[in-house]
Parts: C-alpha cells; sequence; structure tokens
C-alpha cells in the first residue's frame, strides 16, 4: 500500500492533532497524553450532560477522530443533566481522568471550555 493516501481521514487526524495541540498551549504542558486524558474526561463529562440531540450536536461539529473520542463508550440515554451544578460537572470530569495522572479537573474543564471556544464558531439557533 505504498503511496496510500486516506483524504478526509488524513484531514481529520491533521485537525485533532491542532486542537491537542492547542489543548496542551491551555493546559500549560508539553504532555499529549495529559492533553489528552483532560480533553476527553472533559468531553465525556460535557456528553453525558447534554440531551441526546444537544450532545449528538458538539460531536458533529468536532474534528473526526476526537468525535470517536467523544462518542466512545456514549449509549445516547445516559443524559445525567445535573442541571447547572459546577461540582457536579467536576466530579464527572474527574471521574474521566485516572489519578496518577495529575491532571486538575477544574484545569482541565476551563482549558477545555476555551479550545472549544476558540475552535467553533457559535451555533444559530434552530430554525422553526
Amino acid at each position: 500500500m505504498n503511496g496510500f493516501h486516506a483524504g478526509p481521514f488524513d484531514a481529520g487526524v491533521q485537525e485533532s492533532e491542532v486542537w491537542l495541540r492547542s489543548m496542551m498551549h491551555y493546559l500549560g504542558t508539553e504532555d499529549r497524553q495529559v492533553a489528552y486524558l483532560a480533553l476527553r474526561a472533559t468531553l465525556h463529562a460535557l456528553r453525558d450532560r447534554f440531551e441526546p440531540e444537544d450532545a449528538a450536536r458538539l460531536g458533529a461539529r468536532l474534528p473526526m477522530a476526537l468525535r470517536g473520542v467523544y462518542y466512545e463508550a456514549w449509549q445516547g440515554d445516559g443524559f445525567k443533566g445535573n442541571g447547572s451544578r459546577p461540582q457536579t460537572f467536576i466530579a464527572r470530569v474527574c471521574e474521566g481522568i485516572p489519578g496518577d495522572s495529575g491532571v486538575d479537573p477544574v484545569v482541565a474543564a476551563r482549558a477545555t471550555a476555551a479550545l472549544l471556544h476558540e475552535r467553533l464558531s457559535p451555533l444559530e439557533p434552530p430554525q422553526e
């Protein structure tokens, strides 16, 4: 398979790498694994906080490789909502971060929020 080019797959992986580098910047780390763990845990916490339709809307806007991370183990019926309690959200982020990683869940959530703000344009409200 010499010279194989996957086209859109390559572009999706490259865009995910850009996101991961931005996440490293927001976390102030050179460790890709730390950035990945923080992003993954926060994306899962967001996904599970949203109604399924809203979770899918966010997932559709992520780069291809990150979309796979986002949907990993998602059943679509795991909506937890949890109102607007930040401590509940942070506890969910913490659940997704291995204890020995050194990732602070509050820092992870803030870095992910900054990344999403940087990389995603605001959504227009649905047309009725």
